[in-house]
């Protein structure tokens, strides 16, 4: 039995590199950065502002596991604008062009920690993003919803409130 082909994008980053060895063991892998990938030689080099790259990467993908962004919290805005706002653009438009069956999108807790620490938080309530980071995240989850609407894109976005790895110490 052949593994579901799935595109892994941010691959080189934190939660890329925590994840990538069993992602590699249970899947056919195709990896992305814009940086080198340690663990794949054949890692696919691109900034997620370059359409045709891309376009190619997707290519033949079953899913994408979208970890790719500039994450931090405290970028100005024009530092957000390629990775965070054209480039999920150009991944769900590429990803709908290939017939990419899902696309899952690593959002954040951001875009609702500006409700009070007190409040709990519904599956309901809108968003409330706490700096421009968490805002360009909440573009993704309703950009995916758009896709999911109209294109018929599984998309499945989730708000990672932090993540320290497997092998971190925990206190």
């Amino acid at each position: 039995m052949s593994k579901m082909k799935v595109l892994l994008t941010g691959a080189a980053g934190h939660i890329g590199q925590a994840v990538l060895k069993p992602l590699q063991e249970a899947y056919d892998l195709r990896t992305l950065d814009r940086r080198p990938v340690r663990g794949d030689a054949d890692a696919i080099r691109a900034e997620l502002e370059d359409f045709p790259a891309i376009r190619k990467a997707v290519a033949g993908q079953e899913a994408v596991l979208h970890l790719a962004a500039n994450p931090s919290g405290h970028a100005k805005f024009d530092a957000l604008i390629g990775p965070n706002l054209i480039g999920m653009y150009n991944l769900l438009q590429a990803a709908c062009e290939a017939q990419v069956r899902r696309v899952v999108f690593a959002s954040t807790c951001q875009t609702i920690l500006s409700y009070p620490w007190e409040h709990k938080v519904e599956i309901g309530d809108p968003v409330r993003p706490v700096s421009i980071y968490g805002s360009t995240k909440v573009f993704g989850e309703v950009l995916g919803r758009y896709y999911h609407d109209h294109h018929g894109l599984e998309f499945v976005g989730i708000r990672i409130g932090g993540f320290a790895g497997y092998n971190a110490r925990h206190l």
